[in-house]
């Protein structure tokens, strides 16, 4: 199997993709819409993305390249995330901080706290960040991201655990061309929008999850980008996608909604605060 993931290697969602799928042909690529792109094309045929972090929420962009793309989930992951601040030997000062952004906004209060004046360079990835500092493109700078993969390019850990939050974790999706729905699944994921604007339109939509008794664990909106004032709503919904209540649902939405999708079907990951001392 070939799987799509951020990279290079040393990122976290590589670390997501050796821990979760070993021995799989893993297909590189610098940002989230190259992941959707390298799905899409056959050139792999399934991708990893982060979609949410326990600190910075859900990844919002990660969300609109789904349902832009037709791509369906297949299943979710959670990883535990420790960032470390990494440095070249011989460094004396940082002026500079790299790292993705999410990593970024994880530690503010580190960052807040011992370093306030140093300016935050934002990167591809935890791992671009890693590979910058290590070939010396930048002077008095520091990296954060996963300690080992620092040390394995030989940099010194000035500082470990610095994100705000010591439960800190990021859930994953495995995201590919089909819509797998197995009695195994206990979670979808759905999309949908308004014909117009109206009170109480919302509540009815999500009344019939609290009717049938269908816990939602996840509801977010994003722009339509049609006009403004006009949203999609994202659903995670803690059932299967073939039972009489959801298929139910499902129909009732379709008369109510502009535009339903289901966006995957798979098996609900386990809570973040399991892998606390991971």
């Amino acid at each position: 199997m070939k799987l799509a993931y951020l990279g290079p290697i040393g990122s976290y969602t590589w670390q997501a993709a050796t821990r979760y799928y070993p021995g799989e042909t893993l297909v590189f690529c610098q940002n989230f819409r190259q992941i959707f792109a390298a799905v899409q094309t056959g050139r792999s045929e399934y991708g990893l993305l982060p979609i949410e972090n326990l600190i910075q929420g859900v990844i919002n962009e990660n969300l609109d390249l789904l349902l832009e793309s037709n791509l369906k989930i297949q299943a979710e992951h959670i990883l535990p995330i420790h960032h470390a601040l990494l440095i070249k030997p011989g460094t004396t000062a940082i002026q500079q901080i790299l790292s993705h952004p999410q990593a970024l906004a994880q530690c503010s209060r580190f960052l807040q706290l011992h370093y306030p004046e140093a300016r935050q360079v934002v990167c591809d990835s935890t791992s671009d960040a890693i590979d910058q500092v290590a070939q010396g493109k930048f002077s008095d700078c520091a990296a954060i991201g996963f300690a080992a993969a620092g040390e394995e390019q030989g940099l010194v850990v000035m500082a470990t655990r610095i994100e705000d939050s010591a439960d800190n974790a990021t859930r994953f999706w495995l995201i590919g061309r089909s819509l797998n729905s197995l009695p195994a699944h206990n979670k979808c994921s759905l999309a949908f929008a308004f014909a117009k604007d109206r009170p109480g339109t919302l509540y009815d939509a999500l009344g019939l999850f609290a009717q049938s008794g269908i816990n939602l664990s996840l509801i977010i909106s994003r722009p339509a980008k049609t006009q403004l004032g006009s949203y999609v709503f994202y659903l995670d919904a803690l059932t299967n996608l073939n039972a009489v209540p959801t298929s139910s649902i499902l129909a009732q939405l379709n008369q109510l909604t502009l535009q339903c999708v289901i966006l995957g079907s798979y098996q609900a990951a386990h809570s973040p605060l399991e892998f606390k001392d991971a």
